[in-house]
């Protein structure tokens, strides 16, 4: 069932259109919808906005994202930081027979700079990209299914 409510606002016609979506997600609906609507030619570029639960699912999956990010950002340098500073007199040498012992420390003061790189930063856009491409993968399954009907 779809619902369809036109108005003017800055002298150029808005409709909005509404529908209820029986045995589908949101997002292989609205990815569906987009792609129908981007191939349609009569359409000009940018005039096409999309809102609603839709546009607060968006920024609530981005926000979730950013949220995670602040929340894990200070444990995660605090805690590779103070292993890092205990391990800096391994790493410096000072002590007698710490040669044996530097490359490791160098090598486990470079592990945690880039584990702190990974978990801050490729770990969530990784998330990000397989999520984005598990909806995409769901919604061309469900229009390939919707096809054989």
């Amino acid at each position: 069932m779809a619902l369809l409510r036109a108005s003017r606002e800055d002298l150029r016609q808005l409709v909005a259109v509404s529908a209820r979506l029986e045995g589908r997600d949101l997002g292989s609906a609205m990815s569906e919808i987009q792609t129908k609507l981007g191939h349609d030619k009569s359409l000009p570029v940018g005039v096409l906005e999309f809102g609603g639960l839709f546009q607060q699912q968006e920024e609530s999956f981005h926000n979730l994202i950013v949220a995670s990010e602040e929340r894990r950002l200070r444990p995660v340098l605090m805690t590779s930081l103070a292993a890092a500073l205990g391990l800096m007199p391994l790493a410096y040498g000072i002590d007698a027979g710490s040669d044996m012992l530097r490359p490791l420390a160098i090598a486990v003061i470079g592990a945690l700079c880039l584990s702190v790189l990974l978990s801050l930063i490729a770990t969530p856009t990784a998330y990000y990209l397989m999520s984005s491409r598990l909806t995409s993968l769901k919604s061309s399954e469900s229009g390939s299914a919707g096809k054989s009907r």
